[in-house]
């Protein structure tokens, strides 16, 4: 069974160069993963077994807040943090 992945873009982000990366890792990943439609950071995200940021931005670092409610993190020593999730397994929530 392959892995449900959202991908996740920054809404000024979202341009050819997302599409480029997320084509890129589609066929990298095509064994592994089925990639559902993007979502804007904020977003509702849909059942998945987890997030990809196919472009992560300099926004990112900006952006802790909103990335912390993706990945169900509340706690400020939660282990989660935006540099070392990039594909970042829904783990977290539980």
């Amino acid at each position: 069974m392959k892995a449900r992945l959202v991908p996740i873009y920054f809404v000024r982000g979202r341009d050819e160069v997302f599409d480029l990366q997320l084509s890129r890792l589609k066929e990298l990943l095509s064994d592994r993963a089925e990639f559902l439609p993007p979502v804007g950071l904020g977003e509702r995200l849909p059942e998945a077994e987890a997030v990809i940021f196919p472009q992560f931005l300099g926004e990112a670092y900006h952006k802790y807040e909103e990335q912390r409610m993706i990945w169900g993190c509340e706690a400020e020593s939660s282990p989660c943090s935006p540099s070392t999730c990039i594909i970042k397994s829904l783990e977290c929530r539980s």
